[in-house]
């Protein structure tokens, strides 16, 4: 049995997550031509991964992710690095201008002088604790204290706990769309997400929670308040061998990195994504097409 993709070829387009395009980067350049099998899709996949295995970086520009990429990061720890060209820097650094610009011209941006939703109709000059206050209303979830000996499913903290790959997914895919310079988030805070991938600090974050309502706002609250290092979040840190948990500004100055603070707009645009979403679907598709190659 074979699973034919397409009689000619098939195109991936990208999504707002800039994940399975193929616009640029050679490597992700890969068609498939008439008889082509899914099969074909594995093995390209497994090459692609083979090649992080042996130290070829993941380079984020906005546009080039691909799936394999994806898996190489989150499932093993394969190394990522931002895009610093000026075109790359120059979008990021010209979208943060637009809302520096305003601020200083009075102008009432949404999200970041007025309130969120149903509240958008109230106004502020309190931008800094308007964003504050936005992480802390989406910081809601509940984590279960981990329970020594318990296998685990029968684990409430495993039970209650987003997987470490779906986080790591999530934060790079995250990085990836924010490149593209349409969020007004500054270059530092996109090295402190790639940072946090390189040194293996993976917030520990709710199973339920709001996915895909209007964003992924809940699951994401966490990766931006660990980003900012507040003291109430936990994260994964340490080498793969001995994962440990702990706050995450403990974990962040055993890695020599600081706390960032982030500026108006920003918490909303570390937000206001749906990150976790092709998170998941990114794996669960990797996981599809092994699974289709066993069953053949």
């Amino acid at each position: 049995m074979s699973f034919t993709i397409s009689e000619t070829t098939v195109e991936i387009p990208s999504n707002s997550n800039g994940v399975g395009s193929s616009q640029t980067d050679p490597r992700h350049m890969k068609t498939f031509k008439k008889h082509s099998t899914i099969i074909d899709a594995f093995l390209y996949n497994y090459e692609q991964l083979k090649a992080h295995k042996h130290g070829h970086a993941t380079e984020l520009d906005g546009h080039t992710l691909a799936i394999a990429d994806v898996i190489a990061i989150a499932r093993f720890g394969g190394s990522v690095r931002l895009n610093t060209s000026k075109e790359v820097k120059g979008r990021v650094e010209q979208s943060r201008a637009v809302i520096d610009n305003m601020l200083r011209s009075h102008i009432s941006i949404y999200g970041v002088s007025t309130g969120f939703g149903g509240s958008a109709d109230t106004r502020t000059k309190a931008h800094d604790r308007l964003g504050t206050a936005l992480l802390q209303h989406q910081n809601s979830g509940i984590i279960s204290t981990k329970t020594s000996g318990a296998l685990p499913l029968g684990d409430p903290f495993s039970s209650t706990t987003m997987p470490e790959a779906w986080v790591r997914a999530a934060m790079l895919i995250r990085a990836n769309s924010l490149i593209r310079g349409h969020s007004a988030v500054r270059w530092e805070v996109l090295e402190q997400l790639a940072d946090f991938l390189q040194h293996g600090i993976t917030p520990v974050i709710p199973l339920r929670g709001s996915i895909s309502a209007s964003g992924d706002l809940s699951p994401l609250s966490y990766v931006a308040l660990a980003l900012s290092g507040n003291s109430a979040i936990k994260v994964f840190s340490g080498p793969s061998t001995s994962r440990r948990i702990t706050t995450a500004p403990d974990a962040i100055k055993k890695s020599g990195l600081r706390p960032t603070t982030l500026a108006p707009k920003e918490h909303l645009g570390l937000l206001n994504g749906t990150a976790f979403s092709a998170a998941v679907a990114s794996l669960a598709l990797s996981d599809v097409v092994q699974l289709a190659v066993l069953a053949q």
